[in-house]
């Protein structure tokens, strides 16, 4: 969500801070739905870009999320 954030407010990471923190937040406030739903869908396309449509065990999951596997297929 944060990526997705700083993208649609033409920032990086490196040049937020308290002077436009406030203006951030309130944008994530008010589209925080829309933002879920984009994070939601892009995992769910990492995880079917690990695993396919099979279905995945809760270990799986854990271990995917432990090793930080999506964090290198969103990347």
């Amino acid at each position: 969500m944060a990526i997705q954030l700083l993208h649609d407010q033409n920032l990086v990471l490196k040049d937020v801070s308290h002077r436009n923190f406030g203006e951030l937040l309130g944008h994530l406030q008010n589209n925080e739905t829309a933002y879920h739903a984009q994070a939601v869908e892009k995992v769910s396309e990492a995880l079917r870009k690990c695993y396919g449509d099979r279905d995945i065990s809760l270990q799986q999951l854990s271990a995917t999320f432990r090793r930080g596997d999506l964090l290198e297929m969103l990347g």
